[in-house]
């Protein structure tokens, strides 16, 4: 991650008490994430940030992260109560216990629905009900990862993986059947201290949050919450180990803009213009069109097609600056063809 601004606070929850400063943000993403954090400047933050947001794919991860959304109530909650400081402790529960204690509850559960919630599509983008993912009823280490999965015979265009929608009844059932197993108070206390006690609003929630995380929270979906709940100004880019290929573009407060060919294989982004504006062409001339993002608020994904079909939110047209001619965005393939835009608006 690379960032040009500067990242102010975050608001975390929804009281007053919920705004972390940058130095406090560090202090809780250090307890959250259990990495040390040496640094004091705001994009390593960030970084963290987006770290503990994107949870596609990763059920330790989307558990603990629905347990802050669900369970907790303050930033302090991660301190045993205390203000946030070097020398507070750290009561928030370690990786190791979301990974074998949260997970395989989770894991298990999916293995057995994945099928119905997965509903993969053909090259058009129909629904292909005589192809499932491949594993689905196997182990959980064969399971289907969200965000890509194989198929047999597929033919599919996305770097060998096919694409697919969700299923609402199927994420529906994978929700109840989790819920059920955690609807013994005594069930809960075996799996975590404290959690006999809930509410069932709040196993709900854990569910829902979890189920969702998994489900669609990918880099963008990261990106985006991050930069919703931020104060500050962003010109920010990000890869991901788990998404190849990928880079997600956000500002807010700040300019980005991204420049392309129709044909070349190559596109440039950056928060300062000039640097759209380099010669990269055998004629010494610069790629001739470009999109600019919206400074009040906006976060696009480049990257091949997404495997998970989006459906789409809005008629996003644009004026690329060297034309003039409205681009419907929604769909639009550039760099050569490898590359397809999704944005969201902040």
């Amino acid at each position: 991650l690379s960032h040009n601004g500067d990242f102010e606070s975050l608001e975390g929850y929804a009281s007053s008490a919920g705004l972390l400063l940058n130095d406090q943000l560090g202090l809780w993403l250090e307890r959250v994430l259990h990495l040390p954090n040496a640094t004091t400047g705001d994009s390593p933050k960030l970084a963290g940030l987006v770290q503990l947001l994107r949870v596609q794919g990763r059920w330790a991860a989307a558990v603990r992260l629905a347990y802050l959304r669900a369970v907790c109530r303050l930033p302090t909650d991660v301190s045993a109560g205390e203000p946030l400081s070097g020398a507070a402790p750290n009561s928030f529960p370690a990786p190791a216990h979301w990974e074998r204690v949260w997970a395989p509850l989770f894991e298990a559960a999916w293995v057995e629905h994945a099928a119905a919630v997965i509903r993969p599509l053909d090259d058009a983008g129909s629904s292909s009900p005589h192809r499932r993912p491949s594993g689905s009823h196997s182990s959980p280490a064969s399971a289907p990862h969200m965000g890509h999965f194989s198929t047999s015979g597929g033919g599919a265009r996305n770097g060998g993986s096919a694409r697919y929608a969700l299923n609402l009844r199927g994420i529906s059932a994978l929700r109840d059947a989790l819920v059920s197993q955690l609807a013994s108070a005594e069930a809960r206390e075996r799996l975590h201290e404290g959690a006999g006690a809930w509410e069932a609003s709040t196993v709900h929630a854990l569910v829902h949050h979890a189920v969702r995380g998994f489900l669609r929270a990918d880099l963008t979906t990261a990106l985006t919450e991050a930069l919703s709940r931020a104060h500050g100004s962003f010109g920010v880019q990000c890869h991901c180990t788990l998404e190849p290929g990928v880079v997600v573009l956000g500002c807010k407060g700040q300019p980005m803009g991204i420049a392309f060919s129709d044909s070349l294989p190559l596109v440039l982004f950056g928060s300062e213009a000039a640097a759209l504006h380099v010669a990269v062409r055998a004629d010494g001339q610069p790629l001739t069109r470009q999109l600019d993002l919206d400074e009040t608020g906006e976060v696009v994904r480049l990257g091949p097609v997404d495997a998970l079909e989006q459906g789409r939110f809005t008629r996003d047209w644009r004026k690329p600056a060297a034309t003039g001619a409205r681009v419907h965005t929604y769909g639009l393939v550039i760099g050569g063809g490898r590359l397809q835009p999704r944005a969201y608006s902040l």
